[in-house]
């Protein structure tokens, strides 16, 4: 449903649930969002349509006007949809953007990822990386709407709580080139030298992938074998400037953002478009899903590695993760030793 610029009213409600002075009028912008002023004394807020229309279950305030933020650089991951395995790209999106210097991850989910593939999210959440919001409604919308809600909650939530922050997608690699640091680097270099510029993109070289990857954890060897960045080298050249980028944002500088750049600014703040020999994202994508018309020279490819010098910290990193929470796996979400499985066999 399109609210967009649709007026609405903010009701506040104090730490017992009592109403507290009359409602706040408002308008969604941009989509899904809806700013609502401050009350002194108010946890709790509702919205209606309506000042006296009925309003929605009251949800709880959460404070993220720090004074300096938590992190320098975060990473969203939008729901991810289709029936591919998640597991193995999932591990390999965390582990690229920790050792590029992430060190906080907002993962959304729907109730169509495999119980399979949340196992290895709770792990993360375990090991405090990674934060999973959960965004289901009675509306069983398909996973690809969810992306733009999923955007603009993101960027709220990273708003004061990080420097930076990545909207990418679960099969993008954003890198630097080769004589170059690590997105970290380059993002404390902006920092320190052009406090005007707001966000960051890259323009895109897609790699072929030819196939799904492994539905269940087998062995480290499997791994190695399956992992995108180890087994995909067929390249495209590098996407037109306009199409298709990606981008690594302050969110407090911006205020609309669009699935692959901001649409709007605060005022007296800017993009920077990242050169192509300063930095790509490697898009690793089913030959399937290409769209032709947004690739130069479409006939022209070239084998391309993922940088030599993360590549062993990527593969150790990788491996580690999902033979820890995967060998011992017994069935999906179920933990059993391996020991415990061979005598459970006695008694069933």
């Amino acid at each position: 449903m399109n609210m967009f610029l649709k007026t609405i009213y903010c009701h506040y409600f104090d730490k017992r649930g009592k109403n507290i002075g009359k409602p706040f009028k408002s308008f969604v912008f941009p989509e899904s969002v809806i700013y609502c002023a401050r009350r002194p004394k108010a946890k709790f807020i509702s919205i209606s349509e309506t000042e006296d229309g009925r309003r929605e279950p009251p949800i709880i305030f959460i404070d993220r006007t720090n004074p300096v933020a938590e992190h320098f650089f975060s990473v969203c991951l939008a729901p991810a949809y289709g029936d591919e395995p998640k597991w193995l790209f999932l591990a390999e999106f965390i582990e690229h953007y920790k050792i590029q210097g992430a060190t906080y991850f907002f993962i959304y989910i729907t109730d169509d990822l495999e119980p399979y593939d949340r196992v290895l999210l709770d792990d993360y959440v375990r090991t405090g990386n990674v934060e999973v919001i959960s965004i289901v409604d009675r509306l069983l919308r398909d996973p690809r709407d969810w992306q733009t809600i999923q955007i603009h909650d993101c960027l709220l939530r990273n708003r004061y709580f990080s420097n930076w922050t990545a909207f990418v997608d679960m099969d993008e690699r954003l890198l630097m080139n080769e004589s170059g640091g690590t997105l970290e680097d380059f993002l404390m270099n902006i920092t320190q030298h052009d406090s005007k510029i707001g966000s960051v993109t890259f323009r895109q070289r897609w790699i072929h992938k030819s196939d799904n990857l492994p539905k269940r954890y087998k062995d480290v060897k499997q791994v190695k074998e399956w992992m995108p960045t180890q087994r995909y080298h067929n390249t495209t050249m590098v996407t037109p400037p306009g199409w298709v980028v990606k981008s690594i944002v302050q969110p407090h500088k911006v205020l609309y953002m669009w699935t692959h750049y901001p649409r709007k600014m605060y005022n007296g703040y800017r993009g920077y478009s990242v050169k192509p020999e300063q930095g790509v994202s490697r898009h690793y994508r089913l030959r399937s899903r290409f769209v032709w018309d947004r690739i130069p020279n479409r006939t022209h490819f070239e084998y391309t590695d993922y940088p030599a010098k993360y590549n062993d910290r990527l593969v150790d990193a990788v491996t580690q993760r999902l033979k820890y929470v995967y060998e011992f796996e017994a069935e999906e979400s179920y933990r059993m030793p391996k020991y415990l499985r061979n005598w459970s066999e006695f008694f069933y």
